[in-house]
């Protein structure tokens, strides 16, 4: 910990390190009113996504509710809230986010036999739409209707988070999936949605592909 912060009353902070415990700590004793340290050595998967912790926070969520909401599934259990954990300094006037998530064009890709590649990611040109961050959820099939759909929250066990080499943890403003199994010869009609954490959505016009 180095001496150097001053922190006026009401503050809040995270350390972004991997061991920032005793940084916490010396925080507490200098006046900051709440930060989170880890417990162990999760990398920088153990620390929370800034963009979905300062948006719990002006969405009116207290200190705990926004930094474990902000953090990966598998990581949850390294982090300890120091300070109030119900701590809400904007619970008394709320920013509304009424900016749904732009969608920039989507991309599909053949990856072999039956198989292809759909990615897209977020877009836009004012500052909330370039903030954004988004869960995607893609339909697709061989009329309007689809049938198949890869849902928004595709978290893998816990326990077997270390082993996915292609982790998809939440909010993001990417997307990238491969779809196998699909009938040579079909033509395929899909649908992308993107769902900000404010619950605002945004859909792609129906489009077609061909594995």
């Amino acid at each position: 910990y180095e001496d150097v912060f001053r922190f006026p009353p009401g503050a809040l902070g995270v350390h972004v390190d991997s061991s920032c415990m005793r940084w916490a700590q010396q925080a507490m004793k200098r006046g900051i009113a709440a930060t989170f340290g880890v417990t162990a050595e999760p990398l920088s998967a153990g620390i929370p996504y800034g963009n979905n912790l300062l948006l719990a926070l002006a969405s009116g969520y207290d200190w705990a509710e926004s930094v474990y909401g902000a953090l990966r599934l598998a990581q949850r259990w390294t982090g300890v809230v120091f300070g109030d954990p119900l701590y809400a300094p904007f619970r008394s006037r709320q920013l509304a986010d009424k900016t749904p998530p732009v969608i920039g064009p989507v991309t599909v890709t053949p990856a072999g036999r039956g198989a292809v590649v759909v990615a897209a990611s977020l877009a836009g040109k004012t500052p909330d739409e370039l903030a954004d961050v988004a869960l995607f959820q893609l339909e697709y099939g061989l009329t309007t209707q689809y049938g198949n759909t890869v849902e928004f929250h595709d978290w893998p066990e816990p326990q077997k988070a270390r082993g996915v080499k292609a982790r998809r943890f939440g909010y993001s403003r990417h997307f990238r999936r491969k779809l196998t199994g699909l009938a040579a010869g079909g033509t395929y009609h899909f649908r992308l949605t993107a769902r900000d954490p404010a619950g605002l959505e945004t859909h792609t016009a129906d489009a077609t592909f061909g594995p």
